[in-house]
Formats: C-alpha cells, structure tokens, sequence
C-alpha cells in the first residue's frame, strides 16, 4: 500500500519507513494508494476512518498510530481503538543463552508496537557489559553500551519504552562462578545483604543503566531469593526473618536509585505465597515493610481461572494498596515448542481480570529456561491473541495477523503442535524429554502411549507443509519438523529396543541396528536447523550448549550401535543397561502418567540419573 501523507510529518515518515519493513506499506509524494491526514490529539488511543482513497487516523501516541496504520493496510475503514492499560509490554529474556541480537530486538520492538504494546523489557541477569567488572556476562554475548542505546533509540524513535529488567539480589547464578564475586554471595545465587560489595556493585548496574536507557522505571528483580538469608549472612548476623533482610536490601536499593530518580518495579513472588509458578492470596501478609514507591509484579503464567485472578488481586491490594501490576507469559520456555494455545487462555482470563480490576500495567513474559531453545518469533500469535483481549476483549480480525506477518493466524499456530494434543488446557513439553533421554535407559517409557512415534511422523508433514506458507518465518518451523522427523525414530526407540532383547529378536536388533545410522543423519539434519535458528535470532554465545547437548545425543546413538553390532556378533552375551531394570516414572514436575500433562525442562536431569552438573 502507497501512503502519501499530506502533513508530510517527518516522525510520522519514519514511523511509516519502520513498519513497512513489517507490513506492505510505504510512503510516496505522488500517485499513492490512500492519502493519509493524521493529527496527534489528546485522547486516548486512535481512530481510523477510509472513505475512498482518503483516510484519517487521529493518535495519541506514536504506538497508537502504528496500530491504526496495520488496520489501514489491513483494508479496515472505520476503527476506534484504546489500550485498557497505560503499560502493555513485552520482556524478552537475554539471560538464559539466547541474547537476541540488535536487528532481532528491533523486529520484535517493530512487530509488536504494530500490535499496540508500548513498552519492551529485557531481561538481564549479567547480560550487559559493566565498567571494571570484565566477568560481567563474559563470554555471554553481554550487550555492549552501544549496542542497549540503538535498541533504546529504536524502541523510542517508535514510541516503545525500553525498559531493562534487573535481577539485584537473586539469579545471578553465572557470577557464582568467579573468584572475584564469591566473597559477596549469601548462598547459592543470592547477594550478601548489607555487604558494602554488594551495594558497590548494583550501583554499577543502575549507573550503566541510566546510561543506557532513557526510561526513568527500573525493575529490580528480587524474586525467588528463598534462602537469602540463610548462609553466609546468617553466620555473621545471627537468624533473621527473611521479610525483614528483604526489606533491608530493598531500602538499600532504593537509596542508590533516589540518586538517579527512579521509580522501582520489582517481582512480588517474596511476598506472596509462590509454587511452582501458582501464586496464592493466602500469603499475603500485612507486617511486610516495602519503601513507598515501588511496585510489586504479581506474576502467574499457567491460571486459566479468571475468578482466580480477581480473588488475588483483591487479597493483595487489601495488603499493598494499588501498587499491584501484573505480568502473564507467552510460554516458550519448556523446549524448543511453544504454547501458544495454553498461553493464550492464561492470556483471556488475566487480562480480562486486570482490566475489572484496573490495574494500569500488564506485561507478557517471554522466558528462555534452560537454554532459550524456543525462537521469540514463535509465540506471535500468542502475543497478537493478548493484543485483542486489550484492545477489543476477544480474538478477532485475524485477518490483521495475516497482514503483519504473512501468514494466517490459523496456520501459524500450528507451531504448538509438536506438543499439542487437541486440549489447550493441558501444558506438555514431551518432545523435550523424549528428545534427550536416554535411548537405551527409557526413563520416560512408562508414560509413551503405543505407537506414539506416529503422531511425530504425522506432525513432521504438517510442518513441512506450514513451513511452505511460512515466508520469513519458515526457518522456525524446519527445526520443528526436523525435530518431528527425528522423534518420528526417536520417541519409542528405547521400547522397541527392550521389546526386541527381552525377546532375543536378533532380526529386529538388526534392524534397530541399521535405523541408527537414519537416526544419526537426523540428528545432524537437526543440529543444522537449530543453527540456523539460533544464528538467526541470538547472538552467537551460547549456542554452545546446543552443540554439546546435540552432539552428545549422537555419540549416545554411535555407542548404542556399537554395543549392538557387539551383541549380534557374539562378541559380548549381555547388554547391562537393558538388562537393567526399568521402573515407572516419577521424576516429572507435573505428570502422573499422563504425557499431554507431563513436563521436565530440565536438560542435565532428562539427560541422565546420574550426576551431569
């Protein structure tokens, strides 16, 4: 679509040069398809009307007019939109391996203010290069200064603030590592609270941040600091409840930051009843001291219950006022398959709840646990379906996805289906685990339904097929239909290979035999795949762990053939690990033996029963 604009605003120019990298727009002086009258205005978000070839978009904000412009080319005519919340934001996380490179921040930065969010955090545990401090993120792909002000310039030039998400007490398990950093740990990952070290080095932090970024909010982290407390700081200062050695570091922290005029945000799982991922009202307590000023994240990325929702955020500002903000994810953490489908009914409930009970900002996680197998782009229908709960509380006008991204919605989606079974409810990551575990163990046997390897070589097609119409996407669903293709093999290998030794089918030991050269040549296929992704979307660091993760799978499958060929040639009379005997299944997070239920994401615990790390 050519778009003359009669004001010839040169921000609202660039604006339109951005996005069109994204959708089918461009601007021209002459001979254009829609001539374009915008004028910013005081009311909140914006309005778009088309009668013919001459269209009006009133905007309050650059995000606004962004989002107006998608429904122009989209070939809407008569639009009025608002955000429900003053912040709708997007964090990536920058902290498990997968640094998105400038170029992939700025396409997320681009495609989701097209969607209407203007706010993009990232998450850095010790991901961004500090002065002095040269194992700060060594090695790590750490953002340099530069390279965090074109990514702050680029979100504002678009009207997205850029805002850095900190970890100031716990998290910062990768510093544990160094001789110079030791000294100041309390116990595990956490910080020793009170040690002047500790303070000297978050100032450091917030002083290159300030650098960095233009926003004036800062979200400190805090969370999941269990023990804090607990160990070194235990030794020196005798037992104290963990609330108050909170509150202590909290007012430090708050001291450094009146420096540089700061408003904090902060997790609030320390103050509210927190498992596995499930926050409860009933934690909520009213003796807990937190410096005015400072918002609490309640976080919750697995409810689907709105009620729920509305109970929590009642009980917890009947205990910390209006200072509740919420933030959900588009789950991408659990392998290298989202769920967006899961996500999105996460998504409906709590921002349908936020908005009854007004709170101003709501944020979608976008975590990378244990490795950052999942590319950021693959949740984009995740993202879009929270952007019309906001803007017009249901999933409609798909067709707006089609127009930002090139594909339909509908086909897009089929990205979960790897680990998706038909029920949006149930959360499952089984590829992961069916990937990794041990093929001649079979740890996770007990839970593999008969003949399950079929739905792999099923869904193999599909993605192929997906990955046709998938356009600049489409290098995201090759690695999914070369990981189906493999799991095809794969996934039942190590049942297959207990049935045929406990029935000395030297027939079939032979042919198992030979289907692990085809299983070796897949997993190459693979690894190429996931290079290709990862070269893509991240930095280059980290990948590393890929390689050996992948490459310790094929020399896995190298020894499963060899001590095959040595049993069918006589050369040894017994296999110990299949002689072994297996057990049913009971390390799983959240399992009993249902497989569309189960989840483990943790690679060192799926990979063996021994000690990996």
């Amino acid at each position: 679509m050519k778009i003359q604009l009669v004001n010839q605003d040169n921000e609202l120019s660039s604006i339109l040069y951005e996005i069109g990298k994204e959708i089918n727009v461009k601007t021209v002086k002459s001979n254009p398809d829609v001539l374009l009258c915008a004028k910013q205005t005081d009311e909140e978000g914006f309005s778009l009307k088309r009668q013919g070839k001459n269209a009006c978009i009133s905007y309050n904000s650059k995000v606004d007019f962004s989002r107006a412009v998608l429904h122009l080319a989209s070939g809407k005519t008569n639009v009025k939109q608002k955000s429900a919340f003053k912040e709708f934001g997007y964090m990536l996380d920058v902290s498990r391996n997968g640094v998105g490179n400038v170029e992939t921040v700025k396409k997320l930065i681009r495609v989701y203010s097209l969607m209407g969010y203007n706010l993009f955090g990232l998450y850095m545990e010790d991901t961004l290069c500090i002065d002095d401090e040269p194992h700060f993120g060594y090695m790590r792909g750490a953002y340099t200064k530069e390279e965090l002000r074109e990514i702050n310039d680029y979100g504002k030039k678009l009207g997205v603030e850029v805002r850095p998400y900190l970890e100031l007490l716990a998290h910062l398990n990768q510093l544990v590592n160094y001789v110079d950093y030791k000294p100041f740990f309390d116990c595990t990952d956490i910080l020793l609270v009170g040690d002047d070290r500790t303070y000297a080095l978050i100032e450091k932090i917030i002083k290159r941040c300030t650098e960095c970024f233009d926003t004036k909010v800062f979200h400190i982290g805090l969370d999941e600091a269990y023990l804090v407390g607990r160990g070194k700081y235990l030794d020196i200062n005798g037992y104290e409840d963990k609330t108050t050695v909170m509150s202590k570091h909290i007012y430090k922290i708050k001291e450094i930051c009146d420096k540089y005029d700061l408003k904090l945000q902060m997790w609030g799982d320390m103050y509210f009843k927190k498992a596995y991922g499930y926050v409860d009202a009933k934690g909520a307590q009213t003796e807990y001291d937190i410096p005015s000023g400072i918002e609490l994240v309640y976080w919750a990325y697995e409810i689907q219950d709105k009620e729920r929702y509305d109970k929590n955020f009642i009980a917890f500002k009947n205990t910390f006022g209006d200072r509740i903000t919420f933030a959900g994810g588009a789950k991408k953490w659990s392998g290298f398959v989202p769920c967006n489908r899961f996500s999105m009914k996460v998504g409906k409930a709590s921002i349908d709840s936020s908005k009854e009970n007004n709170i101003s900002s709501y944020l979608v996680t976008g975590w990378g646990d244990d490795g950052a197998e999942c590319s950021p782009f693959s949740t984009l229908p995740c993202m879009f379906a929270d952007s019309q709960y906001n803007y017009v509380g249901s999933l409609r006008d798909k067709d707006l996805f089609e127009t930002l991204t090139g594909i339909k919605f509908d086909d897009f989606i089929s990205i979960d289906d790897p680990d998706f079974r038909g029920d949006d409810t149930k959360n499952s990551n089984a590829t992961k685990y069916l990937l990794y575990c041990d093929p001649m163990y079979g740890v996770f046997d007990s839970i593999i339904p008969e003949g399950f390897a079929k739905f792999y070589a099923k869904t193999a097609s599909k993605m192929k097929e997906e990955k046709t119409k998938a356009g600049k996407y489409a290098y995201v669903f090759d690695t999914l239909y070369n990981l189906c293709d493999l799991l095809s093999n794969k996934a039942d290998f190590s049942i297959r290979l207990h049935k045929a030794y406990y029935a000395k089918d030297k027939k079939k030991l032979t042919e198992l035999c030979e289907e692990v050269s085809t299983i070796l040549k897949k997993i190459s296929k693979f690894e190429k795949s996931v290079q290709k992704q990862w070269m893509t979307d991240y930095k280059p660091f980290g990948f590393e762990v890929q390689n050996v993760r992948l490459g310790g799978l094929q020399n896995r499958f190298k020894y499963v053939q060899e001590k095959l060929k040595a049993y069918l040639s006589g050369k040894i009379s017994t296999i110990e690990e299949l002689d072994a005997k297996q057990e049913k299944q009971g390390l799983l997070w959240r399992s009993d033996s249902d497989i569309d239920k189960a989840t483990l994401n943790n690679w060192g615990v799926i990979v063996s029963n021994c000690v990996v790390l």
